[in-house]
């Protein structure tokens, strides 16, 4: 009755909520995150969010850095994921890039101000932050904020996923019935307690 908890159909039906909501969120200048369990299920999520962003115009999908997970562009949001004092970013910190050059570094924008970051750094320790690891979302506090429930969630991973967004959290849950949704939702807080 909230809008708390969202149910889907099928895990599809539940990535194109998702991919829907956050480039609506983004559209409107709202900061929003997603969690998922697994780095597998954060791939996918980031990839079919930037596809979307790409086919909106929010992102440019000519000038790109591929990397492990996919490539980057002008209007990505990405996290590096290295502490490196001579280029002034730490671990986690969260940008917007601004420009990709020709020998593949990027030009960044961010909380720490704007900074150039190298080919090689870019390669080895950058990846999209559309959505991340439940873990890797501890501490970050957004407009809005959206859960991947599944079987294999934890109460400690879904309190941190429902708790991050200032103005609204949402949990997203395959389910057939509410009555299933409720019994997942119960069975997520009672496992890893």
């Amino acid at each position: 009755a909230n809008g708390l908890v969202a149910m889907h159909g099928d895990e599809h039906q539940r990535t194109d909520a998702i991919v829907t909501a956050v480039v609506e969120a983004l559209a409107a200048g709202r900061d929003v995150i997603v969690a998922a369990d697994t780095r597998a299920q954060v791939l996918e999520l980031n990839r079919a969010i930037r596809g979307a962003l790409v086919r909106a115009g929010v992102v440019d999908g000519y000038d790109e850095v591929l990397l492990p997970g996919g490539p980057i562009s002008a209007g990505d949001r990405i996290v590096t994921r290295r502490n490196d004092t001579d280029l002034g970013d730490a671990n986690r910190d969260s940008w917007t890039v601004t420009q990709v050059h020709d020998d593949q570094s990027v030009t960044v924008t961010g909380k720490p101000g704007q900074r150039h970051l190298p080919a090689e750094y870019v390669q080895q320790h950058v990846e999209l932050s559309y959505a991340t690891t439940v873990h890797g979302a501890q501490g970050d506090t957004v407009d809005h904020a959206h859960l991947v429930l599944r079987d294999t969630t934890g109460a400690a991973a879904a309190y941190v996923g429902m708790t991050r967004g200032r103005q609204a959290n949402t949990a997203h849950i395959v389910a057939d019935s509410l009555p299933d949704a409720r019994e997942q939702w119960t069975a997520t807080f009672g496992r890893d307690r």
